[in-house]
């Protein structure tokens, strides 16, 4: 076997060993009981925590953006389906004859009278 295979087979084992080493490191998640996942979900709980008057929850900051964003994405996507609406209508417009004069004025598609 020559040295560069070798050296490239140790460096692939100490790879693997470094990898196994790490995934044993990472800690696996412990069972949690029905009566102390409840415990958990009353003691972080944030209903009722500013008066009675948020009985009903409130929205936070997040769920605004996150919506505003989702109107922005909607009205851009509008915003280019009518472009391409009127890019196709300009280009049936040009394939049935029409388009425009070279002093930058539109055309009719009614035949013009030869001079």
């Amino acid at each position: 076997m020559s040295s560069l295979r070798l050296v490239a087979l140790v460096s692939i084992a100490s790879l693997l060993f470094s990898a196994a080493t790490a995934l044993a490191q990472i800690p696996t998640p412990a069972h949690i009981s029905k009566d102390d996942f409840e415990k958990m979900m009353t003691d972080l709980s944030n209903w009722g925590r500013w008066g009675k008057d948020d009985q009903l929850g409130t929205v936070n900051l997040i769920t605004v953006l996150q919506t505003q964003q989702t109107l922005l994405i909607a009205e851009n996507t509008l915003a280019q389906v009518r472009l391409t609406k009127l890019l196709a209508a300009s280009s049936l417009f040009q394939a049935l004859g029409g388009g425009w004069t070279p002093d930058g004025k539109l055309s009719s598609l009614q035949p013009q009278p030869q001079p």
